[in-house]
């Protein structure tokens, strides 16, 4: 008798202990099916968010050894020559078309030079994004020219130095410079919106962009900080350029 009571309880304790082992393990697989859930989800709205195709402008590489202070830029684009000196006179050259030439000038500050350009032909125009230095400041600016006049229409000025590659999409451009970001109309030269003041020394972050990316409401411009070996980014509105995210 007393044995079948040892086994009876024996059997009680194995299922109830069985069933918790099923209980705990239901949850576990209910959970990892809840986060794969989520995941599905985010991945699924993610999907929906619309990625824009942006066009870059084209850097304009010197003509000389790099490591050195460059005495001109030179850069091809659809059979059209631009020579850049560091003065800042530009010669355009329709390789095309004999004797198609023209040139203007960029009306540097004095006493600077053209430290990099990069050119964005669009139409009769001609948009050059440039950073000028004395070789102890440097500041970066925007200009459109129409080329059959040689003449410079606005000029945009207030972004620093360490340019990166300016970003196109249709009629606006995306213009990251060490601490600030911006856009601007390039029809009018308006500036749509810009932030200054994103350097932060101690992290040694955005001290220049390498991406810009517009993506759903948001334009996201991202920094490769080489200290810390990580990805910083600032997360604008694109339409307000008030700041959502900033990570580093």
């Amino acid at each position: 008798m007393r044995k079948i009571f040892n086994t009876v309880i024996f059997s009680l304790i194995f299922s109830f202990t069985f069933s918790c082992k099923t209980e705990v393990k239901m949850d576990n697989e209910t959970k990892i099916q809840n986060d794969k859930s989520e995941l599905i989800e985010k991945e699924t709205k993610s999907v929906n968010i619309i990625e824009y195709s942006l066009t870059e402008a084209i850097k304009a590489l010197p003509l000389v050894d790099p490591t050195t202070v460059p005495d001109s830029f030179n850069v091809n684009i659809d059979s059209v020559e631009y020579l850049i000196d560091q003065s800042g006179n530009v010669k355009i050259k329709n390789l095309r078309i004999a004797n198609d030439t023209s040139s203007f000038n960029l009306n540097l500050s004095e006493y600077f030079t053209i430290e990099n350009i990069f050119i964005f032909p669009r139409d009769n125009y001609l948009f050059a994004f440039y950073t000028e230095t004395d070789f102890d400041t440097g500041e970066s600016f925007i200009a459109k020219i129409n080329v059959e006049k040689s003449e410079i229409i606005w000029k945009v000025r207030g972004f620093g130095f360490n340019l990166g590659t300016p970003m196109i999409l249709d009629s606006v451009a995306y213009i990251a410079t060490i601490g600030t970001i911006g856009k601007i109309n390039l029809d009018s030269g308006k500036v749509i919106w810009r932030q200054y003041d994103l350097y932060d020394s101690k992290k040694s972050a955005f001290n220049s962009f390498d991406e810009i990316e517009v993506k759903g409401e948001n334009a996201i411009f991202i920094s490769k900080n080489w200290k810390h070996k990580s990805m910083d980014s600032v997360i604008v509105n694109d339409k307000t350029g008030e700041i959502v995210k900033i990570v580093k």
